[in-house]
Parts: C-alpha cells; sequence; structure tokens
C-alpha cells in the first residue's frame, strides 16, 4: 500500500479552492462515460500558502443508491466500502491468485452484497463485483443504483467511493484501479460527483504508475496554470 503526497503551492495571487480525484479505474462491460468519479479532498489556501493532500488508498468495493439524481456537482454516499484484494501476477505475467468477488443483489429495492459472496475471481490487478436478476436496469437507472470503486483515503478524512456506474443484471465486472490522480481548483465538495471533461477550471493530471516517486509538487502561477514539477 502506497502512501502518495500531493503538494500544491499557491502563487496565484489570490485564495484558492483546491480539490483532488482520480482517474476511473478500468472496467470490462462498463463505458467509461458512465463512471462517475467523487472529490475526496478540496482545501481552502491563501495566496502565497502551500496545501498538502497526503494519503494512503485502501481499495474496497462500494454498493448503494443514489438519494439525489446522478449530475455533477451532486454529493452521494453509498455507505462503507468492502475492502478487497486486488489479482495478482507471477513474475510471467500469468495470474498467480485471484483478486476478490463480491455479489450484488437487491433485496425489498435495497441494493446490497451478498453476505456469501462468490468464488474469488479477479483478474490481475483487480476484484469483480457480480450482479444477479433480482433488478432491471430501468430499476437501476431510475433508483440511481451505485456500484463500484471505493477506498478508505487514510489523511483525507473520507472513507466512501471513489468511482461508481450503474449496473446492468447478470454482469460480471472486473474492476482494476488506476494510480493517476487529477488536481483541480473549484467549489465542489467532499463526496461530490464528478467527470473530467466537465471540470471548465484549471487542472492538472498526476499519474504515479509512470513517476518514480510517490511525491509530487503542483505549482499555480500568477496567470492561473498548474503545473506539475518535473
Amino acid at each position: 500500500m502506497a502512501t502518495y503526497q500531493i503538494t500544491i503551492k499557491n502563487n496565484s495571487g489570490s485564495q484558492q479552492n483546491y480539490f483532488i480525484f482520480n482517474e476511473a479505474p478500468k472496467i470490462n462491460n462498463a463505458v467509461n462515460n458512465d463512471v462517475w468519479l467523487n472529490v475526496f479532498q478540496r482545501k481552502a489556501t491563501a495566496k502565497g500558502q502551500t496545501c498538502v493532500f497526503k494519503f494512503a488508498s485502501n481499495y474496497g468495493a462500494v454498493v448503494g443508491s443514489a438519494d439525489t439524481d446522478l449530475t455533477t456537482g451532486n454529493s452521494v454516499s453509498v455507505g462503507n466500502p468492502v475492502p478487497v484484494q486486488l489479482g495478482v501476477a507471477n513474475d510471467d505475467g500469468t495470474l498467480k491468485s485471484k483478486g476478490t468477488s463480491l455479489k450484488m443483489t437487491v433485496i425489498d429495492g435495497a441494493p446490497q452484497f451478498t453476505e456469501n459472496p462468490p468464488t474469488d475471481n479477479g483478474a490481475i490487478q483487480a476484484f469483480e463485483i457480480v450482479t444477479d436478476g433480482s433488478f432491471t436496469f430501468a430499476e437501476a437507472k431510475n433508483n440511481n443504483y451505485l456500484i463500484g470503486l471505493g477506498g478508505d483515503l487514510q489523511g483525507t478524512g473520507l472513507s466512501g467511493p471513489a468511482a461508481t456506474f450503474v449496473p446492468q443484471p447478470g454482469k460480471s465486472y472486473q474492476i482494476q484501479p488506476v494510480k493517476k490522480f487529477w488536481v483541480a481548483t473549484g467549489d465542489y465538495q467532499k463526496g461530490a460527483l464528478i467527470k473530467v471533461a466537465s471540470v471548465n477550471t484549471t487542472i492538472v493530471p498526476i499519474d504515479f504508475s509512470t513517476r518514480d516517486s510517490v511525491s509530487a509538487t503542483v505549482v499555480h502561477n500568477d496567470v492561473g496554470k498548474l503545473t506539475l514539477q518535473v
């Protein structure tokens, strides 16, 4: 479990609200445009000051239903994540041990994971969520059923969803987290639904899978640009 640190230097000349969210995981049987991301931390930072986001990501699976429409900026809570293990590869790239598998069902209108999970069948660097036939896709959309990736993001004060989507019945979803995050400015709150394309303010990606370090520094200059220092 890596501990990541993102430092932002506010040289913009005015107070800023910075927030951070993760890139959507790789999910089979799901369209990327249908995956909602969630803001997991924000900080107000005075001009000339520095803010630090420090967090360790423990992966989990989430299931639930949103109380509000699935719209950018709306905040949702789908319950605490269920801890999962990702599939592990051998040195030659073959599967060494399978990741966690969970089954989603709906009982009296409440989406949930079954008490007796299926046999583990998560792919390499992924876990699996299987859905049964206790609901229809129309019911899932109309009632804002959600499943997906969550985690206990230590240091952020948030345990909950990181990337969620409306499930279809009778599907097997392999969910593979990625180590890419986005830093942006704006007034989004913790837990708010968001998509990269909807962010019309300054934004910068940080991909830790391509970096030699688990820390990164971003400078916000006086013309409003966020720059990731190499």
